[in-house]
C-alpha cells in the first residue's frame, strides 16, 4: 500500500533520506548533509504529497 506520509513517519524517512543522500553524493562532505539535516526536516517534510510504501 501507498500512503502520504503521516508525523509518525517523518524521522524514519528522513533517516532514509540521509543515508541515501551521503551515498549519492559523496563529492560533498558528510558534514554537510548532517548539518543540513533540520533545515530539510523543518521544510520538506511539511510540504504535502510525500509518499511512502507500507
Amino acid at each position: 500500500m501507498i500512503r502520504e506520509i503521516e508525523n509518525k513517519d517523518i524521522d524514519k524517512v528522513m533517516e532514509i533520506w540521509l543515508k541515501s543522500t551521503i551515498k549519492a553524493h559523496n563529492f560533498i562532505s558528510k558534514e554537510y548533509w548532517e548539518n543540513n539535516y533540520n533545515t530539510v526536516k523543518d521544510i520538506y517534510t511539511h510540504v504535502r504529497n510525500i509518499y511512502i510504501r507500507r
